[in-house]
């Protein structure tokens, strides 16, 4: 499958192109596209295991004003770590690939920009 990839990315000029050449018998739509996903997000069978050892975090990307009081309980009560803002020095190996992938969303989105997980905080609403 390698080698018809890099044979099939010369001469495609899109990606439901590229799809369309590499699906088969043996490769449904859905295994190419997550195959791709795996190597745009550099996803190796090393990354899933570290990732497996790490254990789990909860990922608050927003909350109501009045569940403030909430979100600090559970903040100091929570066995698994609850991520806010992330930290760009101190990511797990889960967290990052988190990111990356939220970056890749933004650039094939049409969102603003990528590296909104460090630009924006937490988003607070009435």
């Amino acid at each position: 499958m390698e080698f018809k990839l890099a044979r099939e990315c010369k001469k495609c000029r899109s990606y439901d192109e590229l799809l369309s050449a590499l699906k088969s018998k043996r490769y449904t739509l859905t295994k190419i596209k997550r195959m791709l996903a795996c190597v745009l997000l550099n996803i190796t069978d090393e990354l899933t295991a570290e990732i497996d050892s790490e254990g789990l975090y909860a990922r608050v990307l927003g909350i109501r004003k009045t569940a403030k009081p909430l979100l600090s309980h559970i903040s100091k009560t929570s066995i698994i770590p609850v991520v806010t803002q992330p930290n760009s020095k101190a990511l797990s190996a889960s967290l990052a690939l988190d990111i990356r992938a939220s970056d890749v969303y933004s650039l094939f989105g049409g969102i603003s920009r990528a590296a909104r997980d460090f630009t924006e905080g937490l988003i607070i609403s009435d």
